[in-house]
Parts: C-alpha cells; sequence; structure tokens
C-alpha cells in the first residue's frame, strides 16, 4: 500500500479544499493510505475526514515549534509521495521532501490569475520561491490547461505539467423533483413563488462581489422580488463592507446573507440559477457543482468557463455589471417557470464526475 502524505494550506470552505475532501472521501484504500496535514484555519469541512490528520497552525505557533511538530508528523508516517494543494501547501510539500527525501512530490496548484490584484504581497512571495523550488518536485498537477498556462508563462516547467480536471459528486449535486424544491424551500423559509439566484462564493475582491450586486441593482428594477441568496465565507450581516456595498445601491432586502453553508447542494437545489462574477478562476467548482443539479448558470469568462459552460452559453465578460445583468435576465429570468436543466446534469455527469477525477490521480500516484 502506497502512504501518501496531502499538505494543504487550510482547510476551510473553498472550492480547491472541496475537492481534496472529495478526493479523500473517494480514494481506494486498498491502494493507498492518506494522511493530510493542514497548515491553517479549519472550518466545517473538517467534519468530512474520514482519514488520519493533524493540524499545524503556523499563524498560531512559533515556526520553530512549527516545523518541529511537521518534521514529527512526516518521520512517523514515512510517506511514498506528499502531495501539496494550494500555494502553500505545495511549497510545503518541497520542504517536507527534504526532511524526508525517500518520498516524491506533487505539487498541486489551484490558481489561475497570479497577478497583484489577485494574490497578497505574502502569497506572491511564496509563489516566487514556489517557482525556484519547483525542480526539486516530481510533477506539478494543475485543473484546467488556463492554469498550466499561466503558471508556465511565470517560470513553471511545462516538462513536470499534469493537467487533472476538477469532478463533482453526482450522488449529492443531483437534481430534486419538484416537490422536492418546494420542501426546501420551506427548510430555507424561502418563499415558493420567489425566484432565487445562487451566488456560492468567498466575499474577496478575485470574486469581484460588487460588480454581480451592480447587475442585481440593474435587475431589481424589472424583477422587484428576485432575492439572492450569498453562500459563503464573508458573506454574513456582520461584513460592514458588503452591507455599505448593498445599502448604497439599495438592495438590502433583495439579498439574503447565509454565510458558510454545511449543505451547499440545498441552495443549488433550492434556486432557480447561478452567477459567477470572478475576475480569475482556474476551474470553478460551483459551475459544476449547480449543472450536476440541474442549474443553469452565468459566469463571467475566466479559467475553462467556455469550456464547462460550451454547450449552453451564458459567458460574458468580466467587470461589466450592465452586460451581466442582461445575461442574468436573459438566461435565468425570462422564462415565467423555471424547470431544472437535466441536460446539464447529463452534461456534468458524463464528462466531470468525481469517479473521473479521483482515477486520474490514483493513476499518477500509482507511477510514483
Amino acid at each position: 500500500m502506497k502512504k501518501i502524505l496531502f499538505i494543504i494550506t487550510a482547510l476551510e470552505t473553498g472550492g480547491a479544499e472541496r475537492i481534496l475532501v472529495s478526493l479523500l472521501e473517494n480514494l481506494d484504500r486498498n491502494q493507498f493510505q492518506p494522511k493530510l496535514i493542514i497548515l491553517g484555519e479549519v472550518g466545517p469541512l473538517v467534519e468530512r475526514l474520514d482519514c488520519e490528520w493533524e493540524q499545524i497552525n503556523f499563524k498560531k505557533i512559533s515556526v520553530f515549534r512549527g516545523f518541529i511538530k511537521l518534521t514529527m508528523s512526516i518521520l512517523s508516517f514515512r510517506p511514498h509521495l506528499i502531495q501539496g494543494w494550494m500555494y502553500h501547501g505545495s511549497l510545503f510539500a518541497i520542504i517536507s521532501k527534504f526532511l524526508w527525501p525517500f518520498s516524491q512530490c506533487y505539487l498541486g496548484i489551484r490558481n489561475q490569475k497570479v497577478d497583484e490584484g489577485t494574490l497578497s504581497v505574502k502569497t506572491q512571495k511564496i509563489l516566487d520561491l514556489l517557482k525556484k523550488l519547483q525542480k526539486i518536485s516530481d510533477l506539478t498537477i494543475y485543473p484546467s490547461e488556463e492554469s498550466k498556462k499561466t503558471h508556465e508563462l511565470e517560470g513553471f516547467e511545462e516538462s513536470k505539467a499534469k493537467i487533472i480536471e476538477n469532478g463533482c459528486n453526482i450522488e449529492i449535486y443531483k437534481p430534486v423533483t419538484e416537490g422536492e424544491k418546494l420542501q426546501l424551500r420551506e427548510k430555507w423559509v424561502i418563499s415558493s413563488e420567489t425566484r432565487v439566484l445562487a451566488y456560492v462564493s468567498r466575499f474577496h475582491p478575485h470574486k469581484d462581489p460588487e460588480t454581480f450586486f451592480k447587475a442585481i441593482s440593474i435587475l431589481v428594477k424589472t424583477y422587484p422580488d428576485l432575492k439572492v441568496v450569498c453562500a459563503g465565507q464573508g458573506f454574513v450581516p456582520a461584513n460592514h463592507e458588503l452591507t455599505k456595498i448593498l445599502r448604497n445601491l439599495t438592495i438590502e432586502k433583495n439579498v439574503l446573507l447565509m454565510g458558510v453553508v454545511k449543505n451547499i447542494h440545498e441552495v443549488y437545489q433550492f434556486s432557480d440559477g447561478l452567477v459567477l462574477s470572478s475576475i480569475g478562476e482556474a476551474f470553478p467548482n460551483v459551475l459544476i457543482e449547480a449543472m450536476s443539479c440541474g442549474l443553469k448558470c452565468v459566469s463571467t469568462d475566466v479559467g475553462n468557463v467556455k469550456q464547462l459552460l460550451a454547450p449552453f452559453g451564458g459567458v460574458v465578460e468580466t467587470r461589466n455589471p450592465e452586460i451581466l445583468a442582461q445575461a442574468i435576465k436573459s438566461n435565468l429570468l425570462e422564462d415565467s417557470h423555471v424547470k431544472v436543466d437535466m441536460k446539464r446534469s447529463e452534461w456534468i455527469k458524463n464528462n466531470y464526475s468525481i469517479s473521473n477525477m479521483v482515477s486520474s490521480f490514483e493513476k499518477e500516484w500509482s507511477k510514483a
């Protein structure tokens, strides 16, 4: 059996974190024994972990103590392969290879855009260091061709690149009947007559929520009863920056702030459509999750969105609220009755299932 040590930046609520948890949940335990090290904060996703895991939060302990804990963890596990996840996790995967040189080291890059407006100064420094040390690793795994190209332009080696696209658990993210949808509306205290759009993200400039809310402010002039369900980190009433935006646009009554939602699939299932307004994504998981539930989607043109929405359309330029509003209207609001789109669900089932993703990772790990 091959031991794999996964190292992730944090385990909160983001798409990259959800993908790793899904990967661990579906891993063939007859072939692979996983262990996870979490370098930062943990959130509700940790409840889904069914493998050995350890938190070494470098924000709360000294660097010296952190490296002692990391070293002890690696030496006790003795991995055959170390799989980094996200920039910080990948950097620590390389560091871990120094500590245990008998393993192979794979990097897991999850970003597309790497400009200063997207990455923090600290993350940019981590990326610069990762570029210099990449030669020590054995393989870099990207979720999309766009992500791979971006990082190769930054100096990452093409010879060590592999693309493994994200997958969706179609057993969880699945269409529901009209009756089940109404039951979910009742559970979440949302009127059965209300037109509901889902916005599943985190509150961050990278996701450009302000452009989305400006688009909503345009739409409510025609659809005054429109409701937007915002789910994700930072979408809470206590976020004063967010509430100021909503207040200035006079759309407070149209927006429901749900924060982190544990059963996020239910948000997709009771909604009538999903909108993504990001200025940069490598592979937006929310699109495949929503489409797997049969939702129609509108998205800005980032990452591999054109590929994901290829048969359906609904792709618009970034940072343009007027065009985004028009796309939402024509794609998500003009139909008088919203029905589950089974074609989208089948598209995800046939092209982006979790089983396809897991088998691709297992194939690469088997080579190590």
